[in-house]
This record gives structure tokens, sequence and C-alpha cells, in this order.
């Protein structure tokens, strides 16, 4: 039912089936998994704990409700769930994931950038863990670490989108413009129709105070996705600053 989007119906024949087996946890967790789509966390929760008390160990269930705990800001018993997912299960780096989330959200930004080096060092191939340590190291002030961390995640994907608009922004403000425009050239030639390239272009140009081009490729990157709203809003902005106020409140 979940696979065909019923969730509803999904819920009731788990709610069936734990009532037959009360005592069987992976009917709980099913359960919890039902509630979690059809949008009922707190339901979703009390399925959780229950499959936990008949099976401590169930990782999958752990990191269930160490996540719902988290998003409720309940911050102290997800650290202590995911500690013991860690110690039950060192070798599944979601629990470390959401510790680290965890940490952020706690604002104890060196404990979560130490997760995410050390994930880094682990997955080796993923390209979101050392952006996610870089966003760690500006907050922290550590520009030159944070590059390199940038540096890292687009070696491991040259268009990871989050980690290319960073140094994309960086290399921009340290005036840095032929490194930025040979880090995007190459992209844009591989996928001459991706929106985000042409508006990152786009970006470039204005940051270079060529209005012109800039306009060009803002309106290029809304010609291919009329609803990238950061496009729309730069070509609003620059209009408004070349003083074309009918352009500007056209596409406002």
């Amino acid at each position: 039912d979940l696979r065909l989007g019923d969730t509803t119906s999904a819920v009731n024949r788990m709610e069936i089936l734990t009532r037959r087996y009360p005592n069987f946890a992976r009917g709980h967790y099913s359960l919890s998994l039902a509630l979690l789509a059809d949008d009922q966390p707190l339901l979703a929760s009390s399925s959780l704990l229950k499959t936990l008390s008949l099976q401590p160990d169930h990782v999958e269930a752990i990191l269930a409700l160490s996540s719902l705990e988290i998003d409720q800001g309940n911050l102290g018993s997800a650290e202590a769930r995911l500690l013991k997912a860690i110690e039950i299960a060192p070798d599944n780096h979601r629990a470390s994931i959401l510790l680290a989330r965890g940490h952020v959200l706690e604002e104890n930004f060196s404990k979560a950038l130490e997760l995410y080096l050390s994930l880094a060092e682990k997955i080796p191939n993923d390209p979101e863990l050392p952006y996610q340590a870089a966003l760690l190291q500006f907050k922290l002030g550590d520009t030159d670490l944070a590059r390199k961390s940038l540096e890292t995640s687009l070696e491991r994907n040259p268009a990871y989108i989050p980690a290319l608009e960073q140094v994309l922004l960086l290399e921009a403000s340290e005036k840095k413009f032929d490194l930025a425009r040979d880090r995007l050239a190459p992209l844009i030639e591989k996928e001459p129709d991706s929106a985000i390239l042409q508006f990152f272009s786009g970006k470039l140009a204005l940051a270079q105070n060529d209005s012109q081009a800039g306009i060009s490729r803002l309106k290029r990157a809304l010609s291919l996705d009329p609803t990238l709203r950061p496009a729309s809003y730069a070509l609003a902005q620059t209009y408004l600053a070349v003083g074309d106020l009918a352009e500007a409140q056209a596409i406002l």
C-alpha cells in the first residue's frame, strides 16, 4: 500500500497486524513507517518506542526515532540513542550523520565538524560530507580550511551544486573571477541547458559589473526553469539597478 501511495490503508493494515501480534517488533516498526508516510509523527514515535521495548537493538528504529526527536528538539535523548546505535552497528554511518546534525542544532559546531571530517574519510566518494564540514568551518571562521573542504567535495563530484555555489561565491568575493569562470565553463559546456549553471554564470557576470551579460544569462536560466526564484530575484534586482523599473515590475 505504501508503494501505491495509499498511506491510510497501509496504516490500517499495520494496526490490524500489531493488534493480532502485539509482541512482533517488526510489525510495530512497519506501522511506524506507515504513520510517518501518513504524516503522523507523534503516533509514529509511539510505535517506534514500542518496537524498541520489544527489540532494544533494532538499529533502524533507533535511527528513525532519533531523527524524530531531533526534529522535535529533544536533542539529549536523540544523542543517547544514536551513541547506542553506533555501539551496536559501528559501520552504520547514518547514526553519525544524525548525531552531527543534532550537534549543529545545539550549535556545538566543533563536535559536528569532527564527525563530518571523520565521516568524509570513511565515505570517500560522498561530496556532501566535506561540503557540510566546509559550512561548519566557515561558521568557525576558518575560511582556508573551508575552501579545502569545498575543493574536496568538488573533486568527488565537480557538478555538486551546493559546494559549487559556495566556492563560486568565495572566489567572486575574493575577485578571483578567472578561477570562477574556468571552474564553471566546462560544466556549462557539458550541460548547456542547466538552469542553475546559467544562473551561476549570470551572478558571476554581475559580480564583475557586467549587467548586460548578467541579464542575458539570468534570462537564459529562467527560460530553462521559470520556477528558479533566485534567478527571478537577481534579474529583478539587476533591472532596478540599471533603472529599468518596468522590467523589474514585470518579473516581480
